[in-house]
């Protein structure tokens, strides 16, 4: 592995908790601001992506533990992990995307990739079964 590769700890939690681009941009734009907390749709136009994609993303951060749903009309969503190591491992995964952002949209490509593939083989297999 190159110096500046993603260690294997961040590749598994980038594996683990961060499917998306939507997900990485809702997780460090919140991290960077954690005092705040904001509505799904005002994320959304922040980030410049669409409301629906956004709110997906949330609930899966907040699936993960790394982001705070916060009842109330209208709901809002803050940057809270829960534990000591899903907050280092968003300080590392911060700090790795503003050295190489290349490297880590590469990184959620392949999850992504082999995640289809997974699924593909799953699905291939049932159905192959079913027919015997």
């Amino acid at each position: 592995m190159a110096e500046d590769a993603a260690p294997g700890e961040l590749l598994t939690f980038i594996a683990e908790c961060v499917e998306t681009y939507e997900q990485l941009e809702a997780l460090l734009w919140l991290a960077s601001h954690p005092n705040e907390a904001l509505t799904s749709s005002s994320l959304a136009q922040t980030l410049g992506v669409p409301q629906t994609a956004l709110e997906e993303a949330l609930t899966s951060l907040v699936r993960v533990r790394l982001v705070a749903r916060i009842g109330g009309a209208p709901e809002l969503f803050r940057y809270q992990p829960g534990s000591p190591e899903l907050y280092q491992s968003v300080v590392k995964l911060a700090a790795f995307y503003e050295h190489d952002r290349l490297e880590v949209v590469r990184l959620m490509t392949e999850n992504s990739m082999r995640r289809l593939q997974s699924s593909t083989s799953q699905t291939l297999a049932f159905l192959l079964g079913k027919r015997d």
